[in-house]
């Protein structure tokens, strides 16, 4: 009998962890963390001759509980809310996998819409609306590849009948990769860099001014004076990282770098980045324009590597 009672108890121990466990799988294909950013191209592709490209960022800017459930809220450089639904609140289900939206108008007011199920199989469908059974999302292929140094996976999904069209990629450990939306002339996402966890994947030039203007492997750490120099109200930095131990200069990881604006009282006034960059040569904006004339000070830390210059704010 006392075999029993404990074989008992460890199979609703055991199932009650299989059943509520954190699907951590899921999560990585959308990666939801204050700080962590996104900047997309997107294409809207209006009749000729008004076609149009733009790029905007999207950041996790803060979080809170809805519904006994923590959402992230994603705000746009372009004043527009989500990826295209009109969403700008997010969290991924921890039970099922499911990227599930939050908005007052959403499933016939319910709130709560599911983009897609992350922890789907191929062919597998999944309900928007938990009322709708037309409106379904179908998870088409899942494939491997390799993006910016990094093996992933890809998650393509799409509508599942009718004739609107509106795709979506996911790679894991990068979140939303494409996304399209409308028939005659569709609005297109693509990304084009990202932050994840403080780390800078992909196109630099779309991030916080930094330029990687040369991709060649320097010899060492160096730190330019800035031009021009006094200036008013913007000026430039450019700095050096070579190869060093734990960094690729081919993909994946490179070495934590931050720069640091000081006043003259060695009060801190701004951290213009704070990245995993690979080795090669960078130029980052600063721009004055909020702060008072006078001498200020900025100091890459990078590594092992340490060192401050002066520049001249002259109004």
């Amino acid at each position: 009998m006392k075999f029993y009672v404990i074989f008992l108890t460890f199979f609703v121990i055991v199932t009650a962890s299989a059943l509520y466990s954190v699907d951590t799988n899921s999560t990585k294909f959308f990666p939801l963390k204050i700080g962590n950013q996104w900047t997309y191209m997107r294409t809207i592709n209006a009749p000729p001759p008004n076609p149009y490209t733009y790029y905007f960022k999207c950041t996790v800017t803060k979080d809170t509980v809805i519904g006994s459930h923590k959402y992230y809220y994603f705000s746009r450089t372009d004043h527009m809310s989500g990826f295209g639904g009109g969403a700008s609140w997010f969290r991924v289900d921890s039970t099922d996998g499911k990227l599930i939206s939050f908005t007052t108008y959403a499933c016939n007011q319910f709130g709560f819409e599911t983009v897609d199920s992350l922890a789907s199989s191929v062919n597998n469908f999944s309900k928007i609306c938990p009322n709708d059974t037309l409106q379904k999302r179908k998870l088409i292929s899942i494939s491997g590849l390799t993006a910016w140094g990094l093996q992933t996976t890809e998650l393509s999904f799409d509508w599942n009948s009718g004739p609107a069209l509106f795709p979506k990629k996911y790679y894991k450990h990068f979140g939303l990769i494409y996304s399209a939306y409308g028939e005659m002339y569709p609005i297109v996402f693509w990304l084009k860099g990202c932050v994840i966890d403080g780390i800078l994947y992909g196109d630099t030039n779309t991030f916080v001014g930094i330029n990687q203007i040369n991709s060649e492997v320097p010899n060492k750490f160096s730190l330019s004076q800035n031009y021009p120099n006094p200036f008013n109200p913007s000026t430039k930095i450019k700095f050096q990282i070579p190869l060093s131990r734990g960094v690729d200069a081919e993909g994946g990881r490179g070495v934590l770098t931050t720069l640091v604006v000081y006043d003259a009282l060695g009060r801190e006034i701004q951290t213009l980045f704070n990245l995993e960059l690979k080795p090669g040569t960078y130029e980052v904006d600063f721009d004055g324009s909020n702060l008072p004339s006078g001498v200020y000070y900025y100091t890459l830390i990078s590594g092992e590597f340490n060192e401050t210059k002066r520049m001249v704010l002259l109004k």
